[in-house]
């Protein structure tokens, strides 16, 4: 149906409704950041049609092996909420998920991780900019591989554990994104509203998957 589709597609990765800093959502870099994620999450903490909210740093990297050097997608996310705001961890493939403790471990997709001719155990070469557009470079571990069977995902996407990736990026306590679950599916425009009016909209916009999944709006 219909409404599967967009769910699966929806709780796959993008979420039901994100939280951004003011013109990330057409301009998706450092300059439209969220520089306070505990005052963030302090004003919806305590919303009852909240199941659970987490944060992410997502950015662009150069992944280099012996084998290959590829552009993609890298992405920092808590762990034991990534688990229930996405479907990653039970996509699944090889190895493990990460895990809230991890340091330089990442979790990879199944076709990236053949691009760059890579399997569990190997690691990873990064180049990317941190926040402050200095160079953030280092290694990873593969911990686990993942497949959702989108292949523009899982041959471009790879996430670690953004307590780690903070050091590296400079960017504790920013996010690009805070994913916000709501329990009950059907209050997400109202929850949207609800959250849009205790947010300073100088500094932040609230947008939905209707926003994030434009390509299946059109369905």
């Amino acid at each position: 149906s219909r409404e599967k589709m967009i769910d699966d597609s929806v709780a796959m990765y993008s979420g039901y409704l994100q939280i951004h800093g003011l013109g990330f959502q057409d301009h998706p870099n450092y300059d439209n950041l969220i520089y306070n994620v505990s005052e963030v999450e302090n004003k919806i903490k305590d919303f009852p049609e909240i199941d659970t909210y987490g944060s992410r740093f997502e950015t662009f990297a150069l992944y280099s092996t012996k084998a290959d050097s590829i552009g993609g997608m890298l992405v920092g996310v808590e762990p034991g909420k990534e688990a229930k705001l996405s479907r990653i961890k039970r996509a699944l493939k090889s190895g493990r998920f990460l895990a809230d403790n991890d340091t330089n471990a990442i979790f990879i997709g199944d076709d990236l991780a053949k691009r760059l001719e890579v399997k569990l155990g190997d690691e990873i070469v990064f180049l990317s900019s941190a926040v402050d557009y200095s160079m953030a470079a280092g290694t990873y571990k593969i911990v686990g591989t993942f497949k959702t069977n989108f292949y523009d995902f899982d041959s471009n996407a790879a996430f670690v554990n953004k307590k780690y990736m903070e050091l590296e990026f400079l960017a504790e306590n920013i996010a690009t994104h805070i994913i916000v679950l709501p329990k009950n599916k059907k209050q997400t425009f109202d929850l949207q509203k609800k959250i849009s009016k205790v947010l300073d909209p100088k500094y932040y916009e609230v947008v939905t998957w209707k926003t994030t999944a434009k390509e299946l709006v059109q369905y």
